[in-house]
């Protein structure tokens, strides 16, 4: 374990260890045990992604949590504007006060964090990196649905793309960094049972 390990670091590492281990055995009396590592491992991923890593554009995730709100059966998306809070003009502010530059250096601050809290021996910076980064990727895309659907017309847009992130980060559109002990784990058990009836 890294001596800059938070908690959260430390049990989803453990657990991906034991999930592992569990793996290795192939015995399918393990099998419960095997979905509960993936579980807990998976809840404490999220909680370090979430609370540790910071959010790169976490005013404008605050916006649009505002917008999704007033989202009701009472309001159409196209009146969501028409709340101060929410109006076209804050929502420029925003976009400009995250160029691609600022945004940019933001992510490669959490990648720097993810290397100095992970162990070596687990090997999980590019599941967890990739984690982080199909988080990101996805609420971004998100927050441009929001923007076509509440603000029509408007052009508003990003000025970080996330095509040139992924470029920039070799990170493909259907990575997302949640398979390391559910699929591939139970996968390769699956394939152990398979060979152990087989040998009956």
């Amino acid at each position: 374990v890294s001596t800059q390990s938070t908690g959260e670091v430390v049990m989803f590492e453990n657990y991906h260890h034991i999930g592992r281990r569990l793996n290795w055995m192939g015995l399918a009396t393990l099998s419960e045990h095997l979905k509960n590592c993936d579980k807990v491992y998976r809840e404490h991923l999220e909680g370090y992604i979430k609370g540790k890593l910071g959010d790169p554009i976490e005013k404008i995730s605050t916006f649009f949590t505002g917008v999704k709100s007033c989202l009701t059966p009472a309001m159409r998306p196209e009146e969501v504007g028409f709340n101060m809070s929410y109006s076209k003009s804050v929502l420029v502010k925003l976009l400009d006060d995250h160029q691609f530059k600022v945004v940019k250096k933001s992510i490669d601050n959490s990648i720097a964090k993810i290397d100095k809290h992970l162990s070596k021996e687990e090997c999980l910076f590019s599941t967890v990196r990739t984690k982080y980064l199909s988080t990101f990727f996805h609420n971004v895309t998100e927050y441009n649905r929001l923007m076509e659907l509440c603000y029509p017309g408007s052009k508003l847009q990003f000025q970080c793309k996330v095509d040139e992130l992924r470029t920039i980060y070799g990170h493909e559109e259907d990575e997302d960094g949640d398979g390391e002990i559910g699929e591939r784990l139970a996968a390769g058990m699956a394939a152990r049972w398979d060979d152990s009836a087989t040998s009956l």
